[in-house]
């Protein structure tokens, strides 16, 4: 059966018959109730239809064609397969469009096939590597009892897994796939082929891994405390990067077309992030809770530190968060501020905001490595360093950004060039013997 004609796709979607719902991994069964919870939670109806005509339908007239009454995850998957390929060869929107419509649709039949239900999330790109077995286990268990001690913080998780990942990818990469092959030289030796890959420095990295390696040993799984052969201290590579000019901000505000919807709320967020420094898990996470508008101040506990924040809102800050408030954001009961611009209606995540920043410096036009480079955060570093040239002190400097330590203002202070002039010592000549004092 070919999907092309109303006829055709009539009978593809007809409604299943008793017989068909009472089974249930029948592939029409499945396709109707995965549907049916699509517009319970809110995709809207051009969505759910572009994912019927270039998912669900091909995937259906596939089991048909192969005499199968029966959900087969074989069958989807070399579907998913063959789309995937197509996007890798030719390198087209339009291949990739369909490439990840069907990675969707194979997405949310596994899950029902699964679980029975199904939830509206994102997916890892496809090319993300496995770790083997055993190595995933290790990192699940040690992430699950961090959490649980408060070693680490669920904002840090992604960061954490990713750091140990890349060391268990080295272990693969030298062929071993389990510790009771791993030796205190091995650890030392794929440590220092892993820092090749980190331009910025490994210092960051070694702690995760060390820990890591600490928790093996406690639980056993090493007769050796393999994070010995791990340095305590590594030099790390810092580049100063000063932040957005104030012209640059401007520029960038100016690309959001703040007739539309998406353009205004936008705005907002640039807005907000130039004039309070805010990061943008911050930003993501803001509510309207979090806005008191009597006294123009921002009350949150932030993401990555977990220390409870106050900054003054500025009065053009506010102004635009409000037009988007009453002008721009979906009617719905979301507390967070900024949300996406379709259903369903959800809140912005920090890897969107960081998009948005992408999207606004090309539109802008503000070429080259040391633009591109500064992202969302460019905000924050251009706040931090107008602080300092109006002569705020390093503490008030580090509560306005809510710092946890004195330390990491330091960057701050890199790219104040009129502050490191008063710090200059003078060239004075060697006094010599017999000089009057």
């Amino acid at each position: 059966m070919s999907v092309g004609t109303k006829t055709d796709i009539n009978q593809l979607r007809r409604v299943p018959t008793k017989a068909e719902l009472s089974e249930s991994n029948n592939i029409r069964s499945m396709i109707w109730h995965i549907t049916n919870e699509l517009h319970r939670i809110g995709i809207s109806n051009s969505t759910i239809e572009n994912y019927q005509l270039r998912g669900f339908d091909f995937v259906l007239c596939a089991h048909i064609e192969h005499g199968l009454n029966q959900y087969s995850l074989e069958l989807s998957n070399r579907l998913y397969i063959e789309a995937r390929k197509n996007h890798e060869h030719y390198k087209t929107r339009t291949y990739a469009y369909k490439h990840q419509i069907m990675r969707k649709t194979v997405s949310l039949l596994e899950e029902y096939y699964h679980t029975g239900t199904i939830g509206w999330k994102y997916l890892h790109s496809y090319k993300l590597r496995k770790l083997c077995d055993e190595y995933s286990r290790l990192l699940d268990s040690y992430c699950t009892e961090a959490l649980r001690i408060g070693t680490i913080k669920e904002s840090y998780l992604t960061s954490v897994r990713g750091s140990i990942r890349s060391f268990l990818f080295e272990l693969e990469d030298a062929s071993i796939y389990t510790f009771e092959a791993v030796t205190l030289r091995t650890v030392s030796e794929r440590v220092t082929h892993m820092s090749q890959r980190y331009s910025g420095g490994l210092s960051p990295a070694l702690h995760k891994i060390r820990t890591f390696l600490k928790y093996l040993y406690s639980c056993g799984t090493t007769k050796l405390d393999l994070s010995v052969a791990i340095p305590e201290f590594v030099s790390g590579h810092r580049k100063i990067r000063p932040g957005f000019s104030n012209e640059e901000i401007e520029i960038l505000r100016s690309t959001a077309d703040r007739t539309t919807p998406l353009g205004k709320r936008d705005y907002a967020i640039m807005t907000l992030a130039a004039q309070t420094g805010l990061r943008a898990c911050d930003v993501a996470d803001l509510k309207r809770q979090n806005i008191n508008w009597r006294l123009n101040e921002l009350r949150m506990v932030q993401k990555k530190t977990g220390r409870a924040l106050t900054l003054p809102m500025p009065i053009e800050c506010g102004n635009a968060i409000a037009e988007y408030l009453l002008t721009a954001r979906p009617e719905c009961n979301e507390p967070y501020v900024f949300l996406c611009e379709r259903q369903p209606f959800r809140k912005l995540q920090s890897k969107s905001i960081s998009n948005i920043m992408t999207r606004h410096v090309s539109k802008a036009n503000l070429a080259g490595a040391a633009i591109e480079s500064q992202g969302f955060h460019g905000f924050r570093r251009a706040y931090g360093k107008r602080l300092l040239e109006a002569g705020t002190s390093l503490d008030m400097l580090s509560e306005l950004l809510g710092h946890e330590d004195m330390d990491s203002a330091k960057p701050y202070i890199a790219v104040d060039e009129n502050g490191l002039k008063f710090c200059a010592l003078n060239f004075v000549a060697p006094e010599k013997e017999g000089d009057i004092k």
